[in-house]
């Protein structure tokens, strides 16, 4: 009896390279019953990036449907504060009714690697769960606080990998929740697909293992000292949640899990290229920390908005947004500042 997984991504072509590094580390590490369905939810993904993925057959085989959405196909949604998050990471929150044949299916971000089985992870019985995702690892640096409490969570959770009760979210009217709360909740979003989805879920998951999500961006400043070792010997998914990905940083923690499995996709030349002849500027961990909390996400989000608005208006209004961008610029200069005085005391 083989036992099939349903397995999701969000992808535009600029990521193939990086979904096919995740599919090969699936396919690698796969038991020889795991039946493996990849469903693709892409804008552009163009024919030479899915002849290269057919390619991956041969590690072992698979099935694989492609679904095309565009910007137009879910409400509008503000941007994620993270630049290297995209516009199609939202397709995600319409995955019940794009497939209303499937029960339960496994949505997985493409910058991360699978170094067991899936099958451990996808049997997990949800039970009256709407889904199972992995606490946040910022949550421990206090960095979702003002999120959580904003937004009444009990738990905020890394939507990165995230087992889905497509059953339940359908009985339950989910997709429907989500969207309520982007109406209720678009002012305090920072990163609205998993936001909206901590929202929408809230109370109605279940906790997985950290081995399932290892949140690599300052791993030894977010967990606990027993968590972190834990995971280090055990982990089953590494995710590079933050800014420092390993194709960027071939330092940054477990980089050489990714690289294992980039080596073997059609697209490894490709990634080499790509990253060598881009100008990497070096980031501190203090600042990938800082870039994490609320009270700097906030404040980075209403500059932006008075810088832009200091540039289309005229005449008072001009003076006072720029006013007010000039008080935000130095609000967001005394963050910083102080959250390295604060890792400095740390350090002493």
């Amino acid at each position: 009896m083989t036992d099939r997984i349903n397995v999701s991504f969000t992808v535009n072509d600029a990521y193939a390279k990086y979904l096919a590094t995740a599919i090969t580390s699936i396919l690698e590490n796969a038991h020889e019953d795991d039946d493996l369905y990849f469903y693709i939810i892409t804008s552009d993904l163009s024919l030479e990036s899915k002849r290269k993925i057919e390619t991956l057959k041969t590690i072992k085989n698979f099935s694989i449907e492609y679904i095309t959405l565009s910007s137009d196909d879910i409400p509008a949604i503000p941007e994620n504060n993270n630049a290297h998050v995209t516009q199609e990471t939202n397709f995600r929150l319409r995955i019940a009714s794009l497939k209303p044949d499937l029960d339960k299916i496994l949505c997985l971000d493409c910058d991360l690697v699978v170094v067991s089985s899936l099958s451990k992870l996808y049997n997990i019985e949800l039970n009256d769960y709407w889904a199972a995702c992995a606490i946040d690892a910022p949550n421990y640096g206090g960095c979702n606080n003002e999120f959580i409490l904003k937004a009444d969570l009990k738990q905020y959770f890394n939507t990165g990998v995230c087992l889905i009760n497509l059953k339940a979210w359908r009985k339950n009217k989910v997709e429907e929740k989500i969207f309520d709360c982007l109406h209720k909740y678009s002012s305090i979003l920072r990163y609205p697909d998993q936001d909206l989805l901590n929202l929408a879920l809230n109370e109605h998951v279940l906790e997985l293992n950290h081995q399932w999500n290892v949140f690599v961006g300052c791993l030894d400043l977010f967990y606990p000292l027993d968590i972190q070792k834990f995971i280090l010997q055990n982990p089953r998914i590494i995710h590079w949640a933050g800014r420092e990905k390993p194709w960027k940083y071939p330092t940054v923690a477990l980089s050489d899990y990714f690289w294992k499995y980039a080596r073997q996709t059609p697209f490894y030349e490709e990634i080499l290229f790509n990253n060598l002849t881009q100008k990497i500027l070096p980031q501190s961990i203090v600042q990938e920390k800082i870039s994490y909390t609320d009270d700097y996400l906030l404040t980075k989000l209403k500059y932006a908005k008075c810088k832009l608005l200091s540039k289309f208006t005229f005449g008072t209004k001009r003076s006072l947004y720029r006013q007010r961008k000039k008080e935000l610029k130095k609000q967001l200069k005394l963050i910083k500042h102080k959250y390295k005085e604060q890792e400095k005391q740390k350090e002493s």
